[in-house]
């Protein structure tokens, strides 16, 4: 591939696809050359380079629990927590199936992890409940609007 044409004016260096660019921007007289020189270095200065943190939860034990009736709920949600770096410790059905929204219950007084677990389902619904005889350190009970949380 060919060298881009380069010209040096007032202290830029502009880049051009291909010589008829250049020669056309040659052809413009100096106040718009300056123009144009301008817009094209801000329009670029102004790209937002999107960075991308990677998520790494807090580390805790998780339950998930189907209170939906829909078959599978509880799976796909364990699936998708677990490729974000959940350690799902316990899946299965909850005690009533009528829940429909997701809702995330903190097990323990440190919340993190119940956090971490409502920011990647994209949902507000989290509380507290402080269960010693539950060995998990969050609970997610799997609502109707689970699809929509794992997409």
């Amino acid at each position: 591939m060919p060298p881009r044409p380069t010209v040096l004016f007032d202290n830029f260096i502009v880049l051009f696809i291909n010589d008829r660019d250049l020669r056309i921007f040659l052809c413009l007289n100096y106040n718009t050359r300056i123009l144009l020189a301008s817009l094209i270095i801000s329009f670029y200065a102004c790209q937002e380079k999107k960075i991308v943190e990677e998520f790494i939860p807090n580390t805790g034990q998780i339950q998930i629990l189907n209170a939906c009736g829909y078959s599978g709920a509880a799976e796909d949600v364990r699936n998708f927590l677990t490729k974000k770096g959940f350690d799902i410790v316990e899946f299965g059905n909850a005690s009533y199936w009528n829940f429909s929204e997701t809702m995330v219950i903190a097990r323990t007084t440190n919340m993190l992890v119940a956090k971490d677990i409502a920011k990647i389902l994209l949902t507000d619904n989290i509380l507290q409940i402080i269960d010693s005889s539950k060995m998990v350190d969050a609970t997610v009970f799997v609502g109707k609007d689970y699809y929509k949380r794992i997409k």
